[in-house]
This record gives C-alpha cells, structure tokens and sequence, in this order.
C-alpha cells in the first residue's frame, strides 16, 4: 500500500478579505515489480476552500479534499469584490 501524507495548505493574507481555492490534482505512481512487470496508476482528487476574513469568529466558510476533479471549475468568484 501507498499512503499519501502531504496536504494542500491555505495561507493567510492579511492585505484580503476573502480567499478562494479550487485545485484539481493528479498524482501517478509507478512501481517495478521485475524485469517484465511495470505497475503504475493515477488517482485524481481536488481540493477547494473558502475563507471570509471579515468574520469575527469561524471565518471557513466551506473546506474539503475530494476523490475526482472539480468540474467545471468556478468561472466567477463566490465573493464579491470588497
């Protein structure tokens, strides 16, 4: 088994009110077995945050890893321009 322990990190600006993330990943592997055997896969997984600043006390509207890609990605902001 393969296990994956990195994550994808939001970082705070302090000049924004708002941020926005929408990531499509994919990640392949590769493994050898012997000399006439190659096993190798992909997996794909996304990842999409939102974060009002402005909000006194839990400012994380919506937060999650997801198996598949985000489609279709957001062609609009979700927050207005402050």
């Amino acid at each position: 088994m393969l296990f994956d322990i990195d994550a994808p990190a939001v970082h705070v600006n302090s000049n924004k009110h708002t941020t926005e993330m929408y990531v499509n990943f994919t990640q392949y592997v590769a493994y050898k077995c012997d000399s006439d055997r190659l096993i190798s896969n992909e997996a794909k997984w996304s990842f999409q945050t939102r974060i009002d600043y402005d909000k006194p006390n839990d400012n994380v509207d919506s937060s999650s890893v997801s198996v598949g890609h985000i489609t279709p990605l957001p062609t609009v902001p979700h927050y207005s321009h402050r």
